[in-house]
Parts: structure tokens; C-alpha cells; sequence
């Protein structure tokens, strides 16, 4: 270490050991951020952040239905009902007037989604809300989602 040339072998260690703890962190924050793209809510279901997208909104009759492709996946060994929850904070007040919506399965009309064990399935949803009065979506970035899970009764 011809850069410490000069300074105490105490010193040297103590160099040492704070870039050790520099990697260590670094390597944790990868680590981490690795593990937060999944969106991971509880049992095993989670929306895989690199393969959906926005796609598009529309009003009709002071209504605004935004359209997001989610490819959702069950990592657990049984079936897995869920509702998914959006919340539009840059849009409140713009397009929408909640915040916080849930999202509406296009294919069955349901706001409960269903995974098989071990199933992986892309689909398309949509987010209802009142217009606020500008017509402009405010980006295509994802909302924050959360895939919440829900009981279904057996009577």
C-alpha cells in the first residue's frame, strides 16, 4: 500500500476496516434494492416490476380509467386470492381525486385476483376514479402497488 506510506500501522487498520465496512454496506444496499423490485407483499405474491407497465387512461362520463399491465406471480405451494392497491400521489388533484385505488381485473371485471401455486400470469388492470379536471396523466411510471391478500368465505 504505497499510499499509506508514512502513516502508523494503527491507522492503516483503521483505513481498512472502514473500507471493509464501505463493501459490506454497498453490497447490502444491493442486496436490498434486489429484493424490494419484486414488491414482495406477504405469501409469496408479488408484482414483477420489470415486466409491467403503464399503458394508457381514459374519461368517460367524469370517470378516469387508468390501464396498467401487471405480471403477478405466486411463489407459495397453494392458491392465493388478492386485491392490488395503487396509490397516485403526483395525480391527486389532476386527473383523479383519490389517491388510493384498487384495481380492477379487465378480464373478469373482479377486483379479487387469483394465483394458482406456483403461477405466474400477466394481467391487464384498471384503476376508476372521478376526473379532477386536467386531462394529463402526470408520467408512465408504476404507482406505489401493494398486493394485499384476501379470505374468500366457502359457504
Amino acid at each position: 500500500m504505497a499510499f499509506l506510506k508514512g502513516v502508523g500501522i494503527m491507522k492503516k487498520y483503521i483505513l481498512v476496516i472502514i473500507i471493509l465496512a464501505i463493501i459490506a454496506l454497498a453490497l447490502a444496499l444491493v442486496v436490498a434494492t434486489s429484493m424490494m423490485k419484486k414488491n414482495s407483499i406477504g405469501k409469496g405474491v408479488y408484482i414483477i416490476k420489470e415486466e409491467s407497465f403503464y399503458s394508457d387512461y381514459s374519461i368517460e362520463n367524469d370517470t378516469v380509467k387508468l390501464y396498467y399491465e401487471f405480471a403477478i406471480a405466486n411463489n407459495t405451494d397453494s392458491v392465493q386470492s388478492f386485491r392490488i392497491k395503487a396509490t397516485f400521489e403526483k395525480d391527486v388533484g389532476r386527473l383523479i381525486k383519490s389517491s388510493e385505488l384498487f384495481g380492477i381485473n379487465c378480464s373478469t371485471d373482479n377486483d379479487v385476483f387469483t394465483l394458482n401455486p406456483g403461477e405466474k400470469t400477466n394481467y391487464r388492470v384498471m384503476f376508476k376514479d372521478s376526473y379532477a379536471g386536467i386531462n394529463q396523466k402526470y408520467d408512465r411510471a408504476l404507482p406505489y402497488v401493494e398486493v394485499q391478500p384476501v379470505q374468500l368465505s366457502h359457504n
